[in-house]
């Protein structure tokens, strides 16, 4: 009896031996917070989601800029007109902005068949630069100074006339940036055209704007 109940407790502990050998054969030492994502179930797999990207200034790039203002001559008895232009120039140390555009303004003087219309086509050299930026560089509050060079056409009646026009163009503003490519602003400021300044001539045309500015960049 006792000899069977010995066999017994042999069998018994060659059979524990044997399994904590293989559990130990099988552990790796790692934890379960070290297990490999392959090795996770599936529920803790959750896939890394991709960075947005945040639209920011850039220091080079090209410019197309579409501005709509609304102006009031304060010369030649006054009134209201929209003033469209363009500027195609490009963006330079994340700060400045230099372009050529092109404008066109006009104006109605006088009552009755007497009016005079003067129309203003002029293509103006444009530099801004940023005043300010927001640290995500998303926002800028910026300054700008135009030179509009054209020619002014005054017809009354059936008689026109062409005269040379020099002028200036002052405003602050600012712009979002809602996309990489894409900044839309406010903007106000006084501009000038000076007519006839080839001939000794004194006539102006004096307005102060409100623009919305649409700037795509490239």
């Amino acid at each position: 009896m006792r000899t069977k109940t010995g066999v017994w407790l042999v069998v018994l502990f060659v059979l524990l031996a044997a399994g904590a050998a293989r559990a130990a054969g099988e552990y790796d030492g790692t934890t379960s917070d070290e297990i490999a994502p392959e090795r996770r179930p599936a529920e803790e797999q959750r896939p890394e989601r991709p960075k947005q990207e945040i639209p920011r200034f850039r220091s080079l790039a090209l410019m197309v800029e579409f501005r709509v203002a609304g102006a009031a001559t304060l010369t030649g008895g006054g009134g209201g007109t929209a003033v469209p232009s363009l500027v195609v120039g490009v963006r330079l140390i994340n700060r400045l902005q230099l372009g050529l555009g092109f404008s066109f303004l006009r104006t109605v003087t006088g009552a009755g068949v007497t009016d005079t219309a003067n129309n203003f086509v002029t293509f103006v050299p444009t530099a801004s630069i940023d005043i300010f930026q927001s640290r995500d560089m998303r926002f800028a509050f910026y300054g700008k100074v135009a030179l509009p060079l054209g020619v002014a056409i005054a017809c009354a009646g059936d008689r026109c006339g062409n005269s040379f026009v020099l002028g200036y163009d002052l405003s602050i503003g600012g712009r979002f940036l809602l996309h990489r490519h894409f900044a839309l602003g406010l903007e106000s400021g006084s501009a000038g055209l000076f007519v006839g300044v080839d001939q000794g001539s004194n006539n102006q045309v004096i307005t102060w704007y409100g623009a919305l500015v649409g700037t795509t960049y490239f």
